[in-house]
């Protein structure tokens, strides 16, 4: 192998394992092999670093090896695109009968990371040196290696030592420590925070056309829009009186911290606050606006004026700062007193929130199943730098994992979704108007034999109907528990209200064993005998459901439609015709005792094949 020195004009030396180079040369090697990798006109060729003949190309064994066949290393090289010299040797035990590698030994790096080989390559040219009081630490592959593994897996210490083969737990914990440090110093900084990207390239590259048509009044000038949320994380009892009172958490009943994230309308993770105490005090509105109030330089000189924050309800006293600091915010409605619904503008308004912030929830999850480490209970070594580890969560998900997207999320959609938004509820009206929710009901079981004038709907309509697909998947659920409560297989529907188009059913709150909630809904007759009704020419002649109302909180939506309604219209219109009926697993209240004895239901599977689905 030659080395060429072109730089200076110097004749090419023979490189062997004896030759040294200087840091400058290596990283200027390094930097040009990075950038034949990046040219996608340059085929990549996986060569396996271990080319011994003398020991396992797995375990490094010295005994009973054997030569891979040619089968298995094309094998090999069609699965992971490793190709493996005709030398290297591998025992007999990682070997199937027919001589190929074990499958589960060519799985995906990320089993024990949560990045690719490739990624990790990258996120080790950011492991940087450490400096300590008495030496120069350098991070090995080893180490960063065990890191990720701790984060992936929520490892201990000391079974990471037995892994990695580190001498004791104590230098395991010092081999952690010094590559948080390591990230923290650069690889942190340049891809998470309000240092690692402009405001203009925030907008430009993380804030979709879909929230900026939805959200923002002035659609032409692009607004920072960004969705914040605290999430919490598991930790052992303080021996501390004043740290155990204030990280304990009357809602959650158990001793936490809580992180507050900050998310783009794509997921991207722009800054992580906190850890923060979990009591009273450090509420969700409480944390945002201290972080206001306290970090008066960076956080808002990269915010502007009419930026928009889209916050649940948890956020609304914090929303004075928000006004005062000429920020403009998008909430759900809060329930006046002595109401006990919300207005049809109001449950509308709250449906537009709800349709975008369910991503920054979805990141939050995210932290927690790519890294088990924040699932799990923290000791409290690793507590108190629990903010370095999240900013590394954060830094690794943004650089490394892909956006999260929505279905059909255009500026059309995001049209109709405000013209929607607009609608008169007239369902509401009419029952409103005529008292229909007071009149006396004669509940009868629905048949199958009944209502066979209810149109048939597609999962596709749907979905358009509820604005979405998490109503949709409540629905079986729903049904499930309807059918259990009454003990009939079927729902009830009022026979007093014989009119044709109009229908009134209640169901269950899956919430509240006692509470009931009536539906109305009404819809284009389909007629009996006709059995074309099904096709494509007729779903696009008419429209299927002309309204509905329910008697929940925000039941009078029209813009989209809640679970209750959802569930019925699903039942009636298109699962009840089905020859099998995918509910959720029952199990769990079939095998786990019950005190006060409640049965299941028997019956519930008669007259049809019922598939349990587990959840």
């Amino acid at each position: 192998m030659t080395f060429r020195r072109d730089t200076r004009n110097l004749p090419d030396v023979n490189v062997d394992e004896n030759t040294r180079i200087c840091s400058n040369c290596n990283r200027s090697i390094i930097e040009e092999i990075r950038q034949v990798e990046l040219n996608p006109e340059c085929l990549r060729l996986n060569v396996l670093a271990q080319t011994s003949w003398k020991t396992c190309l797995f375990c490094n064994a010295a005994n009973n090896l054997h030569r891979l066949s040619v089968s298995s290393r094309v094998n090999v090289f069609v699965i992971r695109n490793i190709y493996i010299p005709e030398e290297v040797r591998c025992c007999q035990v990682h070997l199937d009968d027919e001589g190929y590698i074990f499958p589960y030994l060519l799985l995906e790096f990320k089993s024990i990371a949560p990045i690719t080989k490739e990624q990790f390559r990258d996120l080790f040219e950011f492991c940087d040196p450490v400096v300590d009081d008495t030496q120069i630490r350098n991070i090995t592959r080893k180490d960063l290696i065990a890191f990720l593994c701790k984060l992936r897996q929520g490892l201990s210490d000391e079974f990471l030592r037995f892994i990695f083969n580190y001498p004791s737990r104590q230098s395991t914990s010092l081999a952690i420590g010094n590559v948080r440090k390591s990230l923290m110093r650069r690889f942190v900084p340049q891809n998470i925070g309000f240092q690692a990207i402009t405001r203009e390239e925030y907008i430009r590259l993380h804030v979709s056309d879909f929230a900026n048509e939805l959200y923002n009044a002035n659609p032409e000038y692009r607004k920072a829009i960004v969705y914040p949320d605290g999430t919490y994380a598991d930790i052992q009892k303080s021996s501390n009186f004043r740290a155990l009172r204030q990280s304990y958490c009357f809602h959650k009943g158990r001793h936490l911290l809580k992180p507050l994230l900050i998310v783009a309308p794509d997921g991207y993770i722009l800054h992580i606050f906190g850890p923060y105490f979990s009591d009273s005090r450090n509420n969700d509105a409480a944390i945002l606006r201290n972080e206001f109030e306290r970090d008066v330089g960076l956080m808002r000189e990269w915010f502007e004026e009419e930026d928009i924050f889209i916050v649940d309800r948890g956020f609304r006293d914090a929303i004075p700062i928000l006004h005062r600091l000429g920020f403009d915010y998008r909430m759900p409605p809060l329930l006046k007193r002595n109401e006990r619904q919300f207005s049809t503008d109001e449950a509308n308004e709250a449906r537009l929130v709800t349709k975008t912030r369910w991503i920054v929830e979805a990141r939050n999850g995210h932290i927690k199943s790519i890294f088990k480490f924040f699932g799990g209970t923290i000791i409290m070594p690793h507590a108190i730098n629990l903010r370095d580890f999240y900013h590394i969560a954060g830094a690794i998900i943004n650089r490394y994992h892909g956006p999260i997207t929505m279905d059909n999320a255009t500026v059309e959609f995001a049209r109709t979704l405000l013209h929607r938004f607009k609608e008169i509820n007239v369902v509401q009206a009419r029952v409103e108007g005529e008292g229909l929710c007071r009149r006396h009901a004669q509940w009868r079981p629905l048949r199958q034999n009944h209502l066979l004038s209810f149109p048939h709907l597609t999962l596709e309509y749907l979905r358009d109907l509820t604005v979405g697909v998490y109503q949709i998947n409540l629905a079986s659920s729903y049904i499930q528990e309807k059918l259990q409560r009454d003990e009939s297989e079927q729902l009830q529907v009022d026979e007093n209200i014989n009119e044709p188009g109009f229908l009134r059913i209640r169901l269950f709150s899956r919430f509240t064993n006692a509470a009931k909630h009536q539906i109305f809904v009404a819809f284009n007759i389909r007629n009996e005998d006709d059995d074309n009704d099904d096709n494509e020419e007729y779903e696009n002649s008419i429209t299927p459901i002309l309204g509905y109302y329910c008697t929940c909180k925000s039941g009078g939506r029209t813009l989209g439609s809640y679970a209750h309604v959802a569930s019925v219209l699903w039942y009636l219109g298109h699962t009840r015709h089905l020859n099998d009926i995918k509910y959720p697993w029952t199990r769990l209240t079939q095998v786990i005792l019950d005190a006060d004895n409640r049965l299941m239901q028997d019956n519930l599977n008669e007259g049809f094949e019922v598939i349990e689905i587990e959840n």
